[in-house]
């Protein structure tokens, strides 16, 4: 304001002064219509550069100088004819009147200008509104870009939800300012401290509450700025909203699979006690030898139950965010270990190649295994009898790749889909093996959880190979 001051005096008084000095040089030398060209043509160029009451005031000044310069008796003001009078009252008029025309035109050109500016701002505001992370600290984030984006002083925003204030910039209005103008639900501009509340709203519900320090900023601007930044909030509200409850369907869904996965690990045990139980029974002189191995194979498979026990309860209690348990998990030694779990039906049958050696993840080291020993039994169960199993580990673009291939199965490209569908057993296998058709299923939803993928690669001469891939997160891999 002070600038456009100073800028007015000047204009003011060097076109004065031209005024001035051209009546003196061509006083004597020039007709009164043509200085009047002269001067209203100076008077117009002041109007445009320096505004209106800068206008006026050279207005008056030519006409005072076309009064002394240029009418008779000249060097006085005094005017003795009726038609210089005219003259120098319709100059006075029409300076008068084009000096108004012309800054009411500048003002129209200025107030365009400035809106098409307000507009990009909003513009600005409401793209880079939907780019802010909503995950990270976004009510801070959306203050200080509105601080940015109009040039403001000051930026306070209030939400009744959190009941949290988010301040970018110099604005020392309280939060319990804010909170009482939400109560009162009322709207106000505070015109001499340039600063301007408003309420957020979705819909017909206030949400929280908008303050603004600024003396550049209309109040259209900042009743736009509100519903930028009431949709802002509402729309992370949304998504945040929708992440919990997609978050709670997929840890059900895994936390349901895992309780399958462990209902369907009882068979083995089961089936291993209740074979050599039933030796036990049957052959009455079984050397004490052999009573004591099946009787360890017993207690062996007992305490595997009781585990296996322990674990469905702990999954069944388990809250929707905690049902994965994340550690650094060697690939080969989880292989190792599920191999084991196996037994006898896979003893002597699966071999493990890492092409990189000591591979490491994050990851739950239980529901993994369980992914891993569902499809290691099912190789073993629908391949050629006596063919090695062989199971690979491997990087590919920044992810693990575990590939289990066996001999002699086939899955035709409509089944492999079907294959990871719970209960479903394809008709070309039901009377092959016996099956419950949930453990594909219990392993697709396993590395699901882990952010992996699993496929199908299936060949009637090659055999089939399931490939596991696993995200590596930085920081781990060989080690």
């Amino acid at each position: 304001m002070k600038a456009l001051r100073s800028r007015s005096v000047l204009w003011t008084a060097a076109t004065c002064g031209a005024v001035g000095l051209f009546g003196f040089v061509f006083g004597d030398r020039l007709q009164l219509a043509f200085a009047c060209v002269i001067y209203l043509l100076l008077t117009i160029i002041v109007a445009w550069q320096a505004r209106f009451r800068a206008a006026v005031v050279t207005a008056v000044y030519a006409t005072l100088c076309l009064d002394y310069f240029f009418t008779e008796p000249k060097r006085t003001l005094r005017l003795v004819s009726i038609a210089d009078f005219a003259s120098v009252t319709a100059f006075a008029s029409v300076a008068l009147l084009v000096s108004h025309l012309s800054n009411r035109v500048r003002q129209q050109a200025e107030d365009l200008v400035l809106q098409r500016e307000r507009q990009r701002a909003l513009h600005e505001l409401s793209a880079a509104a939907l780019l802010l992370d909503w995950r990270e600290a976004y009510g801070e984030h959306l203050a200080w870009l509105v601080e940015r984006t109009l040039n403001t002083e000051g930026v306070s925003i209030w939400t009744a939800r959190e009941e949290r204030t988010w301040v970018a910039g110099n604005i020392d209005i309280p939060a319990d300012s804010l909170r009482a103008t939400f109560m009162a639900g009322k709207e106000y501009d505070l015109t001499r401290n340039g600063v301007a509340i408003r309420l957020l709203k979705s819909g017909t519900r206030n949400i929280g509450v908008l303050c603004i320090r600024s003396q550049q900023v209309d109040a259209l601007t900042v009743d736009s700025v509100a519903s930028i930044i009431s949709s802002s909030l509402e729309r992370v509200r949304a998504l945040r909203s929708e992440v919990t409850a997609q978050s709670e369907r997929l840890s059900e869904q895994l936390r349901t699979s895992v309780l399958d996965g462990l209902a369907h690990a009882f068979k083995t045990p089961l089936t291993t006690i209740s074979v050599a139980s039933a030796g036990l029974a049957e052959v009455a002189n079984l050397p004490e030898e052999q009573r004591g191995e099946l009787l360890a194979l017993i207690r062996k498979e007992a305490d595997r139950l009781n585990l296996i026990t322990e674990q469905v309860l702990r999954t069944a209690r388990l809250e929707w965010d905690k049902v994965l348990t994340l550690t650094c998990v060697n690939l080969g030694v989880l292989l190792e270990e599920t191999i084991s779990v196996l037994g006898e039906q896979a003893a002597g049958k699966i071999e493990v190649v890492q092409q990189t050696p000591r591979m490491t993840i994050e990851a739950d080291r239980a529901v993994l295994k369980i992914a891993f020993e569902q499809i290691l039994e099912n190789a073993l169960k629908y391949g050629d009898p006596g063919a090695r199993v062989t199971v690979s580990i491997a990087v590919r673009e920044s992810a693990a790749m575990i590939s289990i291939h066996n001999h002699g199965s086939y899955i035709s490209p409509e089944e492999q889909q079907l294959v990871f569908t719970k209960f479903y057993r394809s008709p070309t296998v039901v009377h092959r093996a016996s099956g419950t058709g949930i453990g594909l299923s219990v392993a697709q939803h396993a590395v699901v959880a882990h952010g992996g993928t699993i496929t199908i690669k299936s060949d009637e001469g090659e055999g089939t190979t399931f490939v596991i891939t696993l995200p590596i997160q930085e920081g781990e891999g060989e080690s």
